[in-house]
């Protein structure tokens, strides 16, 4: 309240109170204030102690609560003053879980030029993502830095890079990236067995022969080849599918690195993906919610058919917003996408297979068909789920059962609708009506009953100019023409005929013919307009 007055009189105060303030703010967690404060010295060119500068970079790094706190930790740190490396490090790796990495990159980098020596947490996000991505090149930048501060990351990261390192040819950084291991006594069976195989596939078995001779003398047992790698991921994909009450596994950057990128081909396993957006399910164009649960049920259906027990093909599903960088890696633009990976697709967006989008018409029975094509896998029956449960069955039935004396009663005594002739001539009229309107058409091709017009978002489409395509709304109003000529006709020959009075008659006459007249002109000339053939009538030729 006091510093506020002060400001307000444009009272300036020593220095050493401006730092006093900033750090006791920060050690009570006023961070708001804190910042306020911080930006007040440097607009007035005030420096301070560095314990103040630290005790506000540590705030900073414990309660990120303004979107300033990112800008101001970078000013700090480039001003030379240092926050705690723990902290700062916990800062990071949060940016990496947030997917911020650019920011998390920025201080990484700054924290290691600075000598500082990171926690391993927010490295090992950051190899990952980059080995993810293919950017082997930052995978070893940071590897160097990591080194001159003797820093290091867990052993399941650094087999990660080796693997980057050998799929991407970089077989010098891999034996160094190994050496470090090595040295820091930071690897296991897997770690020898990426080196041994990959240096056999170079046919440099001396270098082979010594790295599985010290792997020996470190006690570790040797796999064979990558069998123990493999078993291990398909384990950990049966443990997902049995997690999962459809079978189908969600799938995101990491899982997606782990099982599809990571691993050298063939893998043991094949993935048919189905490509999801939550936030377009409420666009019914796409049917992403009916396409979902189809995809469930072939996983489903899978998975029973066989007894839970095939490891060949597995089922996933990959969310936009959790997993933008997926999406990028497989090029996928446009929704719905299914795409199955096979065992030896390297590249996922090259090497594996999309289906095409006129295989979605007949739901789940294509996609069997697709995999089936593909895989050369069976999925078996379709088992879908009953539309009505044990219990509603039940209780319908007791309900039928109830109701099936006072029923008997009301057939026994002519009383119910079936003997109402008025309830059968609604039903003509409307399977008339549902025949000439398309309406089955309509059904079956999920045609909207109107459009957005894509010139003025403002207006809507009811008819469409073409003669492959027919809406909703223009169907109806066929169908009411041709309803209309269908009631008239049925009024002249079933009732206007008992009609006595020959003027009413003539009358009635003229007016059916006048209406219907005008109903078929309005049908042939839109039949023209969407089609450009038109009707012509011909005189006899006799006539001529």
């Amino acid at each position: 309240m006091m510093f506020k007055k002060a400001c307000g009189k444009n009272i300036r105060l020593q220095d050493e109170t401006y730092g006093s303030l900033l750090k006791a703010m920060s050690q009570v967690g006023r961070i708001d204030e804190a910042i306020n404060m911080y930006q007040t010295m440097l607009k007035r060119g005030i420096k301070v102690k560095d314990s103040c500068y630290c005790a506000f970079a540590n705030v900073l790094c414990k309660e990120d609560q303004s979107g300033d706190g990112y800008g101001l930790l970078v000013n700090i740190m480039k001003q030379g003053h240092h926050p705690c490396p723990s902290q700062l490090s916990k800062y990071i790796a949060s940016l990496c879980r947030r997917k911020k990495w650019k920011k998390a990159e920025e201080l990484l980098n700054l924290m290691l030029k600075k000598g500082l020596l990171p926690d391993s947490v927010p490295c090992c996000l950051l190899m990952e993502y980059y080995c993810f991505n293919r950017e082997m090149d930052k995978v070893v930048a940071l590897h160097y830095e990591m080194v001159k501060v003797e820093g290091s990351l867990d052993v399941t990261t650094y087999n990660t890079i080796l693997e980057g390192l050998w799929r991407e040819k970089k077989a010098e950084e891999a034996v160094g990236v190994f050496d470090y291991m090595t040295g820091l006594n930071l690897v296991n069976s897997a770690s020898f067995t990426i080196m041994i195989c990959e240096l056999c596939r170079m046919k440099e078995m001396r270098k082979a022969m010594k790295i599985h001779d010290e792997m020996l003398k470190m006690g570790f047992k040797p796999d064979k080849s990558s069998g123990g790698l493999e078993s291990e991921l398909v384990a950990d994909l049966l443990t997902l599918q049995a997690e999962s009450k459809s079978g189908v596994i969600h799938l995101d950057d990491r899982t997606v690195s782990k099982f599809l990128t990571s691993p050298r081909t063939p893998r043991p396993y094949s993935f048919l993906i189905f490509f999801d957006a939550a936030n377009f399910h409420d666009k019914p164009e796409l049917r992403l919610r009916e396409l979902r649960r189809e995809f469930e049920i072939v996983a489903s259906s899978f998975i029973t058919n066989h007894n839970s027990s095939n490891t060949k093909l597995f089922f996933g599903d990959i969310e936009f917003r959790e997993s933008q960088s997926s999406f990028q890696l497989f090029g996928v633009n446009s929704l719905p996408h299914v795409r199955l990976v096979g065992p030896t697709a390297k590249s996922l967006k090259d090497d594996s297979d999309v289906m095409d989008q006129g295989d979605f018409s007949r739901l789940a029975e294509s996609m069997a068909e697709f995999v089936q094509y593909r895989t050369k896998l069976t999925v078996g029956p379709i088992h879908r789920p009953p539309a009505l449960s044990k219990m509603q069955l039940g209780l319908i039935t007791a309900l039928l059962l109830l109701c099936l004396p006072l029923v008997a009663k009301r057939i026994f005594a002519g009383e119910t609708l079936l003997h109402d002739p008025k309830i059968w001539l609604s039903g003509a009229f409307f399977v008339y009506f549902f025949s000439v309107s398309g309406a089955m058409h309509n059904i079956i091709r999920k045609m909207p009953m109107f459009l957005v017009d894509r010139n003025n978002p403002n207006k809507l489409v009811f008819f469409y100019q073409g003669s492959g395509m027919q809406l909703g709304a223009e169907g109806f109003a066929v169908g009411f023409l041709y309803t209309v000529v269908g009631l008239l006709l049925a009024f002249v020959t079933h009732v206007l005929v008992y009609v006595k009075d020959a003027t009413a008659k003539r009358l009635a006459m003229l007016f059916t013919l006048l209406v219907s007249f005008w109903a078929v002109k309005k049908v042939i000339l839109l039949d023209n307009w969407k089609t450009g053939y038109g009707i012509h009538g011909f005189w006899p030729s006799s006539w001529n």
